[in-house]
């Protein structure tokens, strides 16, 4: 699975990565699906 998301600094990047990590498969498929996927 492959998301892509533009964040406006490297500290936010890093606090996204890290709660994506953490989330649960369910989440991740609903995210990888929406508008702001840039792979999408």
């Amino acid at each position: 699975m492959v998301y892509l998301e533009r964040l406006p600094d490297k500290t936010s990047a890093l606090k996204r990565e890290i709660m994506l990590k953490k989330a649960n498969s369910a989440y991740l498929r609903w995210l990888i699906n929406q508008e702001y996927n840039l792979l999408r």
